[in-house]
């Protein structure tokens, strides 16, 4: 019975050293691992992969004070990383805010910690859709300021009754102006066709219609080109000197009626 019992604790004290030297053999090869992770992050230039390895192997290893030292050192190193990361997120983004599209863009190229992915968006995503947006400002802006400039000159013309390089400017300008411009047009036309009725009448003979197509194209512009007032005072002298011919022979004929020309009269 001795024996069978002696045996037994024989046995299991057996499997207890073979489990210690297991666990051992486990443990030095997990710190083993983690020391190659460790420096090969260090290496690399993996502040956060170095810290997470120390950190691990510094909790495996309690008595590695090297471990430990890098695990604080990695730490705090990673820390200020972070907050001087988020500082330049924030200016990133005040930046971006303000259409600083150039500046926004070094502030989160700088970006190299925790802070990467969001970064790598706004440089990406965000930056490249705003300078579209800008540019299609900027854009406008532009096709504003030349229609403007399209409209004051257009306009100049007009006034200056040079009609035909006024046509071509008004009709150039968009946006704003464009329902002005298009109102200047409707005028010089309109004034150009009464005008032109005007002429063909007075050169028929047709005066009194003369003149009321004259004096219809300066209710338009007063001031208007082709002489349409000295115009309208020739008409005025034409009609007259028709009126006075066509009102001659009954002057004539009242006369000799008074004179006793009876039959002239007739």
């Amino acid at each position: 019975m001795r024996r069978k019992l002696s045996a037994r604790i024989r046995t299991a004290l057996m499997l207890g050293v073979c489990v210690l030297l297991i666990t051992s053999a486990v443990q030095a090869s997990k710190k083993k691992d983690l020391q190659k992770q460790a420096l090969a992050a260090e290496q690399a230039g993996d502040p956060e992969g170095a810290q997470s390895a120390f950190c691990a192997l510094a909790e495996e290893d309690k008595k590695n004070d090297s471990a430990r030292a890098k695990c604080a050192e990695y730490t705090q190193r990673n820390e200020d990383t972070r907050k001087k990361d988020a500082d330049r997120i924030a200016a990133g983004e005040k930046a971006l805010g303000q259409n600083h599209l150039d500046e926004a863009t070094q502030d989160f190229k700088a970006v190299v910690g925790t802070y990467r992915d969001t970064a790598s968006h706004y440089l990406n995503v965000v930056i490249p859709q705003a300078r579209l947006k800008l540019k299609a400002e900027q854009d406008k802006l532009a096709a504003e300021a030349k229609s403007n400039d399209l409209f004051q000159q257009g306009a100049a013309a007009y006034q200056r009754n040079e009609f035909d390089k006024a046509k071509p400017l008004l009709a150039a300008v968009t946006g704003d102006n464009a329902a002005k411009a298009q109102k200047l047009l409707q005028q010089m036309d309109d004034y150009t066709k009464a005008a032109n009725e005007g002429l063909r009448l007075d050169s028929a003979g047709s005066y009194k219609e003369a003149i009321e197509r004259y004096s219809r194209a300066l209710k338009i512009k007063s001031d208007g080109p082709g002489g349409l007032k000295q115009k309208i005072a020739i008409a005025t002298g034409k009609l007259g000197q028709v009126k006075q011919a066509a009102e001659q022979p009954l002057i004539e004929g009242i006369a000799e009626f008074y004179n006793g020309n009876y039959q002239q009269a007739d």
